[in-house]
């Protein structure tokens, strides 16, 4: 999948069938690396999307911090507030509820946000919807999902799909990414979740 080649992002624009979003290019630290692939992607949906009208939500990410400030709050006052041995029971509360507040952050993680690039306000109306990119370890295939409560759709493609060698002005610019290939995949699960959405209204 590397050694694909992509013609002119100009060129790619023009064959879209929604207007891409003007985010600016860059190149691909290492095409071998799925942080690095995660990563250009989830900063392309982080520009493209509000540009395109999904206003972000930043729900989750505020209870997430929220939850945890309580749970360093709670360990600041069981560490700098209390006096050991006098209080030591008090102390041993303050580790319970630190302990206990670190697994509700940790929940939020693995039931909520899981790997969400972004999560966007339904501009049709409806639940905050998440838009997850993932790429397994030794895998070259890439999904990405759009979930919410109230339906979840994903499209799966190979990492060639997006990545391979652009080409501008005649000379060979490896390590680019399509933008209207990454766009197209995006506008498309929306359509799909809508769909699904508007079944289970009827």
């Amino acid at each position: 999948w590397l050694g694909t080649r992509w013609p002119s992002c100009s060129a790619l624009c023009a064959m879209g069938r929604r207007p891409l979003p003007e985010v600016e290019e860059s190149r691909v630290a290492c095409l071998y690396c799925d942080t690095d692939l995660l990563k250009y992607v989830s900063e392309f949906l982080n520009e493209a999307l509000p540009q395109a009208g999904f206003k972000e939500s930043h729900m989750w990410g505020n209870i997430r911090m929220l939850v945890c400030f309580i749970g360093c709050a709670i360990a600041t006052y069981g560490h700098f507030g209390c006096k050991f041995p006098t209080e030591s029971i008090k102390m041993g509360c303050c580790a319970l509820g630190y302990f206990a507040f670190s697994g509700l952050t940790t929940l939020v993680d693995w039931l909520v946000i899981k790997s969400s690039a972004i999560a966007v306000v339904d501009p049709a109306g409806g639940p905050v919807i998440f838009v997850d990119v993932n790429l397994p370890k030794f895998t070259t295939t890439m999904t990405m999902t759009f979930r919410s409560s109230a339906a979840t759709v994903s499209v799966s493609r190979d990492v060639g799909h997006y990545f391979g060698t652009c080409t501008e002005g005649g000379k060979p610019a490896g390590g680019y990414c399509s933008h209207q290939a990454v766009w197209d995949d995006t506008i498309q699960l929306y359509d799909d979740y809508r769909s699904q959405v508007d079944k289970k209204g009827k």
